[in-house]
């Protein structure tokens, strides 16, 4: 048998219909069969929801959008991260290990421009590599 998924909505009016059912003198387990739910669910249901109204359904709502929102966000700073620790490891190997004589060959001119700059000849190709850098 298929189990029935209630929405936030429902649960709330389920826990008031069980609460009432109580107050006017039944026992927990037959209002919660009269209900159509199982005490433990409706157990569960009040611990998580117990006290709460529509208001109170609509921030929790919201602050669970922020927290997805704010989750997403952390893998995404945590990536970025991740790409420029790999770059930072590129940059610091020695030009001979990188093939920067090759890499000058190719573009001559940016090599000169480089150079005229006063910054060390093989580091714009290490960046270049750094940025082509495929995993294996």
């Amino acid at each position: 048998m298929a189990r029935k998924r209630y929405g936030k909505d429902d649960i709330l009016r389920l826990i008031r219909e069980v609460e009432v059912h109580c107050k006017s003198g039944m026992e927990v387990v037959s209002a919660c069969r009269s209900a159509g739910v199982s005490d433990k669910t409706y157990d569960g249901w009040r611990r998580k929801y117990g006290g709460m109204n529509r208001a109170g359904l609509a921030e929790m709502k919201t602050l669970e959008k922020e927290k997805k929102r704010l989750k997403k966000s952390v893998a995404d700073l945590e990536l970025d991260k991740l790409i420029l620790k790999k770059i930072a490891t590129i940059l610091s190997r020695k030009p001979e290990r990188i093939g920067s004589a090759q890499c000058h060959h190719s573009c001559p001119s940016k090599a000169r421009r480089f150079r005229a700059a006063g910054v060390l000849r093989y580091r714009h190709c290490a960046f270049d590599h750094a940025l082509s850098w495929r995993a294996p």
